[in-house]
């Protein structure tokens, strides 16, 4: 088992024992000695700095900040949580301006005639017509 050198001050004992699901008198052993396990490490690493790629890899680069709750992409672009609960909602506002923009061009589409005439001389036509039928 790996150990890193952290300094772990004893007001943190219950949280950190809380968050690696660790027996109290463990943190305080870590205290002691200066070191923390690996595991437990990266856990508190998450927590505490936010680093979001030591979960998942594709979110290397993201961090999220504890106090506020905002997420940051590794393009420094700031994301409140109000925006990530509102993607349901837009990906619904998307689905009906697309299925309204599809019945508007069917209305347009069903109003046009089937077919066109241009430049036609009706009363020239007609004539040609009845003096055919003679």
């Amino acid at each position: 088992m790996m150990y890193k050198d952290v300094w772990l001050t004893t007001p943190m004992v219950e949280e950190i024992a809380r968050l690696t699901r660790c027996h109290k008198r463990t943190v305080e052993k870590w205290i002691e000695r200066r070191k923390i396990p690996d595991t437990p490490y990266e856990l508190l690493d998450v927590v505490q700095n936010g680093r979001l790629g030591k979960i998942h890899k594709g979110w290397r680069g993201w961090t999220i900040c504890r106090r506020t709750g905002m997420l940051t992409s590794p393009s420094n672009e700031i994301i409140y949580q109000g925006e990530i609960q509102a993607i349901r909602y837009r990906r619904h506002l998307i689905a009906h301006l697309q299925r309204e923009l599809r019945l508007a061009k069917q209305f347009e589409d069903a109003q046009r005639p089937l077919f066109h005439v241009h430049n036609l001389d009706t009363s020239r036509n007609y004539m040609r017509l009845a003096a055919d039928r003679n």
